[in-house]
């Protein structure tokens, strides 16, 4: 439950030196810079180029990466490229990448304007081919001065068209019939254009979108063909070109790495006291770090480090320090939120919960093996961070021994081979401790029982957080007092069944008693009111009885979760049975119905133990005494978005 010690401290060093200062500072990851609020002039010119930079870069990538051949995991957890520290330096020492980048940047402009002319000829060939059949120039059908020309389509022309047509002052020529209506042409005089142009709005007339054309639409046609032949041979060797560049994007990857963690340099500089000779840098540094910093200035001739005290008011940062087995569980703490630098890191007591949870909520042994096998596989594939999958992996390992206690074995399968193969049921019941089909009550029970050891430790961290901070009174009355309370009476409860607890009856009522008492009379304090401070105790005993109970009444979704899971299996192992009776087809369908119904049970059930689990830990546990609010320690460190460089020598 540690929380690492913090210091404050002042860097200052000529500005001749900052960039190779701060680069080496970045590799050592171990400054949390902070903002001096006097800051002298800092050019952002150089920043804001890089980072125009750094947005170009994203896009080339982003291309490239559509050319790549990448696996489902890499794609599907957006895998780090591993690449070697020599790789890394010979890349950024040679210039003929950057021109790389350029031809990569062309050949995607280039890419998307044959995109657009693409869809250009296709819309014209589109709006041309109905009238591919008229042997005319369509320039020619504007020249005459006595006559207008209209070509257009009528939808759904009405059934006395012809009728009405031949009783205008109106030449109609049908060039191509089709379901929705005609393709024609109408030739009149210019003095009986409004009467014609009425008409032809009543039918529906649409007029063809064919200006800008020249010569006869067939040769139109046949040149908008060829043009989109040579768009496809253009496009196609665009995409070999490409996909040629993509085998090599490491090193564009490489690059882009480089700047971005450039522009986090600048960054951090953005933040520094900057004068025409020095730089102030202002930070936070964990404690066991310190002589790491002190190291790194030694090698440097104007940098000096001092330790400061920090401002009125301010905190440090946070930093989550616990041992390898431990410190997965860092991430779910994170998620709920950072703890501040006087609260206690509950990452060490989630880790026992969760797992068990975890565990009681897939009750399935075959189901945690399996599951295990998967998270193992995955982890071995996934480069980066792996502290989910192995937070999931120590909650299969759990699952086989809770599911083996539980009696789950791909649901009640041993029972099911038992006349073919009775030592299963055998060992099962061997290694049951009970059954939950049977023994609902006792699951009931089990899970209301590790909620409660749960709820009463969340109280106990809560009191010693507040004994911690000095607020000894709030720690006893508002903490401590609900331990003695519950355990009192599960006790006094207890007494009444267990015939060697009967004499302390007595002893347990009056801890209860003294308990109550303790919120009724504390929990309200400060009140300069005495019956305000009741009133307030009294509302805090009501909402801690009530809430307690709604709290513990909650962690029978272990119990809920742990049938659904043993349910559905056995329903599988049902619908299974049922197959095994069909003829010929047994073969088939037994292993395709047994194999993917239960990965699919096992894939919905992992998700609803995963998220339920942890809704305990923050709905439930958390609120006992996690406060959050707390900033992360972040210093800067070379970071890296698409590649895990090999052999970096810090």
């Amino acid at each position: 439950m540690a929380i690492s010690q913090i210091e404050k401290v002042l860097i200052a060093l000529h500005k001749d030196e900052r960039a190779k200062f701060l680069s080496r500072l970045q590799d050592e990851g171990i400054l949390h810079i902070t903002e001096i609020k006097e800051k002298g002039e800092v050019s952002k010119e150089e920043g804001a180029d890089l980072n125009m930079k750094i947005a170009s870069l994203e896009r080339v990538i982003n291309y490239l990466h559509s050319y790549t051949k990448e696996s489902f995991i890499d794609t599907l957890f957006g895998n780090k490229r591993v690449v070697d520290n020599n790789l890394y330096r010979e890349t950024l020492a040679s210039s003929k990448y950057e021109k790389l980048i350029s031809e990569v940047k062309e050949l995607e402009r280039k890419i998307a304007e044959l995109q657009r002319e693409r869809t250009q000829c296709e819309t014209q060939r589109k709006e041309l081919l109905p009238w591919e059949s008229l042997n005319i120039s369509l320039e020619e059908l504007k020249e005459f001065k006595q006559v207008l020309v209209e070509l257009g389509f009528v939808s759904k022309p009405p059934p006395d068209f012809d009728e009405k047509v031949s009783q205008l002052p109106v030449e109609v020529e049908i060039i191509q019939r089709e379901k929705e209506g005609i393709y024609c042409i109408f030739a009149y005089r210019a003095e009986v254009r409004n009467e014609i142009r009425n008409f032809l709005i009543g039918i529906g007339f649409e007029p063809a979108r064919l200006d800008g054309f020249t010569g006869k639409p067939r040769d139109i046609i046949k040149g908008l063909q060829n043009r989109l032949e040579e768009i496809k041979q253009q496009r196609e060797r665009i995409v070999e070109r490409s996909a040629e560049i993509a085998r090599d994007i490491e090193r564009i990857l490489v690059i882009y790495e480089e700047d971005y963690n450039t522009s986090l340099r600048e960054k951090a500089l953005s933040n520094a006291f900057v004068t025409p000779s020095a730089v102030c840098i202002e930070g936070w540094i964990r404690k066991k770090d310190k002589k790491r910093l002190e190291k790194l200035s030694d090698g440097f001739a104007t940098v000096t480090v001092e330790e400061i005290q920090p401002h009125a008011g301010e905190l440090p940062p946070v930093e989550l320090e616990n041992r390898p087995p431990v410190r997965p569980f860092e991430v779910l703490t994170k998620l709920y939120g950072t703890p501040h630098s006087r609260e206690i890191d509950p990452s060490p007591l989630i880790a026992p919960f969760f797992i068990l949870f975890f565990a009681l909520c897939l009750a399935d042994a075959m189901y945690g093996l399996i599951f295990a096998f998967i998270s193992l596989v995955f982890m071995r594939r996934i480069k980066g961070d792996k502290r989910l999958l192995k937070i999931l992996m120590a909650g299969s390992v759990a699952t086989i021994v809770v599911g083996a206690l539980l009696g789950g074995w791909f649901g009640d399968l041993p029972q099911r081979l038992s006349p073919i193969f009775p030592r299963l049921a055998i060992i099962r019941g061997k290694l049951l401790l009970f059954d939950p089909m049977k023994e609902p009550l006792k699951f009931f029970i089990l899970a209301l029982g590790v909620g409660i050891v749960q709820i009463l430790t969340g109280f106990f961290v809560g009191f010693i957080k507040l004994l911690r901070q000095g607020k000894i009174l709030e720690a006893i009355a508002g903490k401590l007092s609900w331990d003695i309370f519950w355990i009192s009476l599960l006790l006094f409860v207890m007494a009444s069944f267990i015939p060697a607890l009967e004499g302390f009856k007595s002893i347990f009522l009056s801890l209860i008693i003294v308990a109550a008492l303790l919120v009724l009379f504390a929990s309200g304090i400060p009140s300069r009111n005495f019956f305000i401070q009741v009133a307030k105790g009294l509302f805090n005993l009501y909402q801690g009885i009530m809430g307690t109970v709604g709290d513990i009444i909650s962690y029978s979704r272990l119990m809920a979760l742990g049938l659904v899971t043993v349910g559905l299996a056995m329903a599988i192992n049902i619908l299974v049975g049922v197959m095994a009776q069909i003829p010929l087809l047994k073969f088939v369908l037994v292993p395709l119905v047994f194999i993917f119904g239960h990965l699919f049970s096992i894939g919905i059930n992992v998700l609803g133990a995963y998220v339920h689990t942890l809704r305990l830990q923050y709905a439930e546990f958390f609120t006992k005494f996690f406060e959050g609010g707390g900033e992360p320690f972040s210093p800067l460190r070379r970071e890296t978005k698409f590649v895990i460089v090999e052999g970096r020598d810090g």
